[in-house]
């Protein structure tokens, strides 16, 4: 679904409710929908989610790591770019193929070794199918200079171009420890089959399924997608705020200011 709304914002209640999950996409990935305080974002499953309230992490790997090319691309550009572009052709050297505006609100990174800005970043607003060999990037800001490919990858003299998809196109379930490495992206408000759509909260009041904490105020992430306490020395992905005192050895209230918004 091409990214049509340059706001990203949906205006009043969408017709998809926060409570229904959809088989079809029904808004562009990424999209937000927000009223009092809190934030949701729009995104699709990357396997079932479960309805426990627990936060779910976004599942791609880097394109230029191992298992990365299944998510993104990590190539040179296919064709010359002039300065001013909005819709690059970018080189796929891997075997997946990408459908139709899967990158939509995702970021296209580009390196140089000899160019002013040495590297920059675009956002993706959709694409053309991708085969095995090539694809069509659209882009919300337009190319600052003129490129070219002279069949020569960064570090050579050439252009590195990096297509990551966005944080909301591949959400996981809680899991076991699937947020140990990886970062929570939404707090969905019900369970979401694999490969569906659904709404994801991200800002503001949200009841989050807490492990046995304190009276901290600071929450983090735990590795299962339950919350707890940040202690000194936790590296944990911070979650949000407690709104409401817990005391010190109650297992604690999984109300939250919830704030993973960062994207």
């Amino acid at each position: 679904m091409r990214d049509q709304n340059m706001s990203g914002i949906v205006v009043g209640f969408p017709d998809q409710t926060i409570h229904e999950e959809s088989e079809t996409q029904q808004y562009p990935i990424g999209m937000i929908h927000e009223r009092h305080g809190r934030r949701w974002r729009y995104f699709q499953a990357y396997e079932a989610i479960g309805g426990d309230h627990r936060g779910c992490p976004n599942m791609s790997t880097v394109p230029g790591d191992t298992g990365g090319s299944a998510f993104g691309i990590e190539k040179n550009f296919y064709s010359s770019v002039a300065e001013g572009d909005t819709k690059v052709q970018v080189e796929n050297p891997g075997s997946t193929e990408f459908p139709e505006d899967y990158f939509v609100d995702g970021t296209m990174v580009v390196f140089s070794t000899t160019k002013n800005p040495a590297i920059f970043c675009c956002r993706i607003s959709g694409n053309d199918l991708f085969t095995t060999t090539s694809g069509w990037i659209y882009l919300d800001e337009p190319i600052p200079m003129a490129l070219t490919t002279e069949g020569t990858d960064w570090g050579t003299g050439g252009w590195g171009v990096n297509l990551h998809p966005s944080p909301y196109r591949n959400v996981g379930g809680a899991g076991s420890n699937n947020v140990l490495y990886r970062t929570v992206v939404v707090v969905p408000a019900m369970s979401v089959q694999d490969n569906y759509y659904a709404w994801g909260q991200t800002k503001g009041p949200c009841w989050v399924t807490p492990t046995a904490y304190g009276h901290g105020r600071i929450k983090i992430w735990h590795s299962d997608g339950t919350i707890k306490d940040r202690t000194d020395g936790s590296l944990g992905q911070i979650a949000g705020n407690a709104i409401a005192r817990d005391y010190d050895g109650s297992y604690g209230d999984g109300l939250i200011d919830l704030d993973i918004d960062a994207f």
